[in-house]
């Protein structure tokens, strides 16, 4: 009886999926007084009894590898009206890189403030969703994320925030 967990942290276990059935069948035909009897040490007691729950486990449950990928720096999904606007802007640029006139450099400056003024109105429809829900869970969700540093926000410094205000 080993202790085996699945072969990395790159696989996990797909519990709806387990035959519970034939675990409990399996637990009932293993000998536990040769357990006991084996092992009179608590900790020795111990190891063997979650020895053959992992060995239960492992036989019946099955498991699923996990695509390791680089953690990439994740780019909001804007929608559609935005994505758009960002394509017309990349168009715009590569014409004013290609021409250097003023026509077409007006012409990107025109669509660098479109961009951003449909990210700012974006971003402020956002946050006050967030404020709208009137739900703590979410704004204290929406407050890490924008932190640089993943530590997350404290409630203690969120009450003294909200006494200052």
């Amino acid at each position: 009886m080993e202790n085996v967990l699945p072969a990395s942290s790159s696989s996990y276990y797909l519990l709806r999926n387990g035959d519970f059935a034939s675990i409990n069948t399996y637990q009932t035909n293993v000998d536990w007084f040769d357990i006991l009897c084996r092992f009179p040490a608590v900790c020795d007691m111990w190891r063997a009894f979650v020895s053959v729950i992992y060995d239960a486990v492992n036989q019946f449950v099955p498991t699923k590898r996990r695509i390791l990928r680089h953690k990439k720096q994740l780019k909001p999904q804007y929608p559609k009206e935005i994505r758009k606007a960002f394509v017309v802007k990349r168009r715009c640029w590569r014409k004013y890189r290609v021409k250097r006139n003023y026509v077409a450099k007006t012409e990107y400056k025109n669509c660098i403030k479109l961009c951003n003024e449909l990210t700012r109105n974006y971003e402020k429809e956002c946050e006050q969703q967030v404020l709208d829900a009137n739900n703590v869970g979410a704004f204290y969700c929406f407050a890490n994320k924008r932190q640089n540093n993943k530590i997350g926000v404290g409630p203690c410094i969120m009450l003294m925030m909200m006494k200052l205000l």
